[in-house]
């Protein structure tokens, strides 16, 4: 996950720590150690919280170099707009390969991860619908909410939850209005 005041070389050696290799004390030891550790496992790199990255053209570059060099893909993730974002640096913006936009979830995504989450409760499709809806359909919130609802399930006993027997509020971190 990248961080609002990552430098080059803390950033490189950020990426050292999660790929479990030794930090170096200059941001071209740490790149080249990368570059060698990424090509030998062929393992791709991602980097959540991207929107901090192309802040900087030096870490952009950094970035490039380091999937040019090492030849897997690097998956960048970021907030709304940050492909333009990525714009601005044409010689890495044509290198992306595939733009994926995440959208909103529905019932259909939030009975996806309710399927690979939660094996204590089955969920009724009223509860669920709620939480999509209290949600307005984020990931983050949904999983949080169906954390809240296998806790209640659990706490109470019960192998199958509906919207009546729910009778928590669910608390998805939205601020108080």
């Amino acid at each position: 996950r990248a961080k609002k005041l990552w430098t080059p070389l803390s950033m490189m050696q950020s990426i050292c720590d999660e790929l479990s290799i030794d930090r170096q004390r200059s941001a071209v030891a740490c790149q080249d150690s990368i570059i060698e550790a990424l090509a030998l496992e062929n393992r791709p790199l991602f980097i959540d919280e991207a929107d901090y990255v192309v802040e900087s053209a030096s870490m952009v570059e950094a970035i490039r170099d380091i999937h040019d060099m090492s030849m897997v893909p690097v998956i960048l993730i970021g907030m709304k707009n940050f492909a333009k974002k990525i714009k601005r640096f044409p010689q890495f913006d044509n290198r992306v390969m595939q733009w994926v936009e995440f959208a909103h979830c529905d019932m259909e995504d939030a009975r996806k991860i309710v399927s690979a989450m939660s094996d204590k409760v089955e969920i009724a499709d009223d509860l669920l619908e709620a939480l999509v809806a209290e949600s307005k359909g984020e990931v983050r919130r949904i999983v949080v909410g169906l954390y809240q609802i296998e806790i209640y399930a659990v706490n109470n006993d019960k192998k199958t939850l509906s919207l009546k027997e729910f009778k928590g509020q669910f608390h998805l971190g939205h601020a108080g209005v």
